[in-house]
C-alpha cells in the first residue's frame, strides 16, 4: 500500500498533484462535473438531417436505380469484386458505373 503511494507521488506521475474528475467537480447549481461540459464530437441533430438530405439529393441526382445501388453499397463498404458479384456485372462495368457516379457527383457540387 505504501509503496503504491509513492509510486503516484512520483515526479513522473505529476508529484501527487494529479487530479481526477471526482476531484474537479463542484456541485453547485446542480452542474456535473468538468469533463461532462466538455463538447461532444458528435454532430448535432441538425447537421445530422442536413446531411441526410444532402445525401438524398446527391443519391437522386444520380436518375439511375443500378448506380444508386452502387453509390450505396460503395459507401457501405462492399469492394468493387464485391459489388459485381451482388449486381451480376461484369468488375468493369463496375468500374465504369463508378467513374460516372464521380463524374456526376463533380458536376452537382460544383453547381450547387
Amino acid at each position: 500500500m505504501i509503496d503504491e503511494i509513492i509510486k503516484e507521488r512520483r515526479q513522473k506521475r505529476g508529484g501527487g498533484r494529479t487530479v481526477n474528475e471526482s476531484g474537479m467537480s463542484h456541485e453547485r447549481d446542480g452542474a456535473a462535473g468538468i469533463l461532462s461540459q466538455v463538447p461532444s464530437s458528435d454532430p448535432s441533430p441538425e447537421v445530422k438531417m442536413m446531411i441526410a438530405e444532402r445525401c438524398t439529393e446527391m443519391l437522386a441526382a444520380l436518375e439511375d436505380d443500378q448506380l444508386q445501388a452502387i453509390a450505396l453499397l460503395k459507401t457501405a463498404g462492399l469492394s468493387n469484386q464485391e459489388l459485381a458479384a451482388k449486381l451480376n456485372i461484369s468488375l468493369r462495368s463496375v468500374e465504369r458505373r463508378l467513374k460516372e457516379i464521380r463524374e456526376r457527383w463533380a458536376s452537382e457540387v460544383m453547381t450547387s
